[in-house]
């Protein structure tokens, strides 16, 4: 409705923003009906009188209501290198685990519709938040968060609903704490040799005859499916070598020869890509070899030796670390005797005599002799004019004991505090400090030579009445066998009013056991127990099928 009003004759325009309009209809009252609107007519009207005078000019507001309108990706979205993902809701989205992954639900309606997320009637999970505009943020995606996303707008006239897929992958890689299982599988019966394929390819060497453990250490997600082969084979059958373990990442091969050597290799690989690990096995021969001979042992007397000098060689050519040829026959040598002769006088000592005096200075005293060793061994003493050439006599005796003496003092005990430690029981302190005979402090070291007195005691005090109370024991849970055991409740209460106490006010007591075996007597047939603590692992990783494994776990391997 327009109204007018005026002296002179009025014109009216009707404007929607600032541009004419076609209008349906004006009334003969100046108002302007909208027959049947459409989102095409929402906006602002205005209507302007004007007349010689001057004009004015009022506006309206027209809005048509409608349900919430979704805004949803024509397309699917593959990301799996970038650290970032922002995509519009209704799309498959596929990425690598660790991204940081943005939903948005953009919606249209009036009145302005709420969004809410679901994710499969689960929690949508501590990292993930929903963003004021509507998005859904999702921070270093885990797998936890795979799964169907749906965004929801709800006004009074509707609601829509738009769903994203997330699907998350890790490409293969390599995985560094692979190395502490391949350390664990020591748990065999046999002696192997544990090595890891690499990226780049690595070398081993090793002698024929050993047992070796070849791990695959890769991961990613979805699991990586991982094929082994040997120069360029297949190692699928039981005519290829060794024996594939835990899952396809370990290969082993036992009693290795030299058919067995060459290039190793695992392939691991998931819908997000493909890693490929290698590994060159060379089977060496290894022996010790006389390279040399060492020094005599000794300058002079009868008890010099010449030793060979040995060395490990690989295939007789390069030399190795002597661990190699750990084991290997050791090459027939005979000492040779050498420098049998007399040797020239020197001075010899015996130990120093124990102190005098414990403190304030005393003496220490010991032999000095003229002596030499001849080529048959015999020690002979000599004059002391003798070892005039081997430098000057040594001294026969010393000052010892040099500091102050001193002992230590204490000061009278304090009173006794109610910092309970026992069944009655406070504690009082006292100062014990080292000091000299003229009375001045000295430090404790000084004093090390007597037993420092104790500066904290024990006393009586009526606050400290506490002690532990044990129940009687339950039941045995076996008959016989190893694994029976009972328990009972042990607490600290106080002993006047029965109530718990904390078990530090107890401690002062050794406190009694609460779980104890029971019933240790063999059962009629023979025991079946595990005898290592990595039984689970082998469990789960089926590796009880192997006679070895299954042997010490056989607990946890029984029934499968």
């Amino acid at each position: 409705m327009c109204d007018l009003g005026g002296a002179q004759t009025l014109v009216c325009n009707i404007v929607m923003y600032g541009l004419l309009q076609k209008v349906v209809q004006i009334l003969p009252d100046q108002a302007l009906q909208v027959l049947l609107p459409s989102e095409s007519d929402v906006g602002v009207y205005n209507c302007t009188a004007i007349n010689p005078i001057g004009l004015d000019s009022r506006s309206s507001i027209v809005a048509v209501t409608g349900k919430p309108i979704i805004k949803m990706s024509s397309h699917d979205l593959v990301n799996i290198n970038s650290t970032s993902v922002s995509v519009d809701v209704g799309s498959v989205v596929i990425a690598r685990l660790g991204t940081n992954i943005t939903i948005k639900c953009q919606v249209d309606g009036f009145p302005k519709p709420s969004v809410s997320w679901t994710k499969e009637l689960v929690p949508l999970g501590a990292n993930v938040q929903l963003l004021p505009d509507g998005s859904l943020s999702i921070i270093k995606a885990s797998p936890a968060n795979q799964g169907l996303y749906s965004c929801e707008a709800l006004n009074v006239q509707g609601q829509a609903t738009a769903a994203t897929n997330l699907i998350l992958h890790e490409p293969p890689r390599v995985f560094p704490e692979f190395k502490d299982l391949m350390l664990k599988l020591g748990l065999t019966g046999y002696e192997f040799h544990a090595v890891l394929a690499s990226s780049p390819g690595s070398k081993v060497f090793l002698s024929a005859g050993n047992n070796v453990l070849i791990g695959c250490p890769v991961s990613g997600f979805p699991k990586p499916i991982i094929s082994w082969s040997h120069n360029g084979k297949p190692i699928n059958g039981a005519s290829s070598p060794g024996q594939v373990l835990a899952l396809q990442q370990i290969l082993q091969i036992t009693n290795i020869t030299k058919g067995l050597q060459g290039d190793y290799s695992c392939r691991a690989q998931n819908e997000a890509g493909t890693l490929i690990l290698k590994l060159t096995v060379e089977i060496a021969e290894y022996k010790w070899l006389i390279g040399g001979m060492l020094p005599c042992s000794a300058p002079c007397g009868n008890k010099g030796l010449k030793l060979p000098m040995l060395k490990c060689l690989q295939n007789n050519e390069t030399e190795v670390h002597k661990s190699y040829c750990k084991g290997r026959p050791l090459p027939h040598f005979q000492p040779i005797k050498c420098n049998i002769k007399d040797c020239p006088p020197r001075w010899t000592v015996t130990s120093w005599s124990p102190c005098s005096q414990l403190c304030g200075g005393g003496t220490q005293k010991r032999l000095v002799s003229c002596q030499k060793v001849t080529a048959g061994g015999i020690l002979i003493n000599q004059s002391p004019s003798f070892c005039a050439q081997s430098g000057k006599k040594p001294p026969d005796n010393q000052t010892c004991d040099k500091q102050l003496c001193s002992q230590w003092v204490t000061s009278n005990w304090s009173q006794c505090n109610s910092q309970c430690v026992g069944l009655r029981l406070g504690t009082q302190y006292r100062h014990v400090v080292c000091q000299a005979q003229n009375g001045s402090r000295l430090p404790s070291q000084h004093c090390s030579g007597s037993i420092r007195p104790a500066s904290k005691r024990n006393c009586t005090s009526d606050v400290c009445t506490v002690q532990w109370r044990s129940s009687s024991w339950t039941p045995c849970t076996s008959s016989c066998g190893n694994y029976g055991f009972q328990s009972r409740r042990v607490e600290c209460v106080h002993l006047r009013t029965n109530r718990q106490a904390r078990e530090q006010l107890c401690l002062w007591k050794q406190r009694p056991v609460n779980w104890q075996r029971c019933n240790i007597i063999p059962c009629e047939k023979s025991e079946c127990r595990d005898t290592t603590r990595y039984c689970e692992m082998v469990k789960r990783l089926r590796l009880c099928l192997l006679p070895q494994y299954k042997l010490r776990c056989c607990e946890s391997c029984s029934g499968i």
